[in-house]
């Protein structure tokens, strides 16, 4: 018992040290997309009824649909009377340590007695401040941590079978809801019911999955960005080099070479079987990776025409650590019975905290930068008269008030 307390104390060091310098450098005032996302959004909701308010919570932004997102801002503000942009984004981060609950269970029902250093790894990688733009981002951390941890929730409830299967559907339509990869999120948890072999998941997984991914595209209209990128090579590159960043280089040549070596990793690990394709004791994990690769994917068609040669926004980095994540998982499960695990192990883990040392850095200096923006005279926002009228308007329907806090941090 004693070990175990011991244990979990480790692997909370790493949720304790990124949420002392998430909580640090966070801000209460709005940044880009903050002015739309939540303040826009709060006050056509306070101005609209009935009908309408249903309405808005299901309306785009850009091309996603964050209904859970906007449901936690109308909860909160109609919990608070005002908006405390801090605040959502603790909670948007708070995200990941229900994430890691789900993950570290999934661990424990595959590899019961060799649990603790791919959940160290796990750790390592999800509280990992190589994902700064997101975490102090009160819209990005909501948006990007909440479908992840939606999916996870769905897919440990239709894992679990029996009544939690109707808690899994109501997960699986708030996933496709939550961003513009919920759909993959969706389309994976009606496939991890077939690989289930579970009759009735299926068909309410799959009866979930229509509905609601027809619902998605109703009145939906293509932003002038929302168009998939067409040239091969630069897709691939880009693909390859997000699927690998939890290290940050540049050259072509490291970027094939260090993505080639993630997708050897994941074929030569993955849970294959002839029976049953997948071994059924690894399928979450399995389906969690998948849902990765999915997401980095979709980001990589839709988002590969607008980078800078091959640079990766910070907010997509939360993939691609996972992913390092879940390839520990597999190579604990492929020499679990073997003498070698502990060593293997041991080293992974060393090279995992090497790694989030830098990212702590890096990470660390990159929100203080970003914090030092947002508190500069006038509004972090690419139109600042857009962002001006909003701030106005906002403070004068009583949602926040820019100015009050700005007096606020004076003193």
């Amino acid at each position: 018992m004693q070990k175990s307390i011991y244990k979990y104390l480790v692997l909370a060091i790493p949720c304790l040290i990124y949420f002392t310098v998430v909580f640090r450098y966070s801000v209460n005032m709005p940044a880009q997309d903050d002015y739309d996302a939540i303040l826009v959004f709060l006050m056509n909701f306070k101005k609209a009824t009935g009908i309408d308010n249903f309405f808005l919570l299901f309306s785009q932004h850009n091309e996603h649909r964050i209904l859970s997102s906007r449901l936690l801002y109308v909860l909160y503000y109609y919990i608070a009377g005002a908006i405390n942009f801090k605040d959502i984004i603790f909670i948007g981060n708070a995200q990941l340590i229900v994430l890691y609950i789900i993950i570290v269970a999934l661990i424990k029902k595959c590899l019961p007695t060799h649990w603790f250093w791919p959940a160290l790894i796990t750790s390592l990688c999800l509280f990992d401040l190589n994902s700064w733009e997101t975490s102090g981002f009160a819209m990005a951390s909501m948006q990007n941590f909440g479908i992840i941890l939606f999916f996870a929730a769905s897919l440990y409830s239709y894992n679990k079978q029996g009544n939690w299967r109707y808690l899994g559907a109501f997960l699986q339509f708030i996933a496709i809801f939550s961003s513009g990869n919920g759909i993959v999120a969706g389309a994976l948890l009606c496939l991890f019911t077939i690989f289930k072999r579970d009759k009735p998941g299926i068909i309410l997984s799959v009866l979930t999955f229509i509905i609601f991914s027809s619902l998605y595209f109703l009145h939906y209209s293509v932003p002038i960005t929302g168009h998939p990128a067409t040239d091969p090579v630069r897709i691939i590159m880009y693909f390859l080099h997000i699927i690998s960043s939890i290290v940050d280089y540049q050259d072509h040549k490291t970027i094939v070479l260090a993505g080639s070596a993630v997708i050897t990793s994941l074929i030569l690990l993955f849970p294959f079987e002839k029976k049953n394709w997948i071994k059924k004791d690894m399928l979450p994990v399995a389906f969690i990776t998948l849902f990765l690769l999915g997401s980095m994917a979709t980001a990589t068609l839709f988002r590969v025409s607008l980078a800078v040669e091959y640079l990766i926004p910070s907010r997509y980095l939360i993939y691609p650590d996972l992913l390092v994540a879940m390839i520990a998982i597999l190579l604990a499960y492929k020499i679990s019975n073997k003498k070698i695990f502990h060593p293997v192990m041991i080293l992974c883990s060393l090279v995992v905290c090497l790694v989030f040392n830098m990212s702590f850095y890096v990470g660390k200096r990159n929100m203080i930068a970003r914090e030092n923006q947002i508190l500069q005279p006038g509004y972090y926002y690419p139109d600042s008269t857009h962002a001006k009228d909003v701030s106005l308007e906002a403070c004068k329907l009583h949602i926040y008030c820019i100015e009050d806090e700005r007096k606020r941090l004076i003193k």
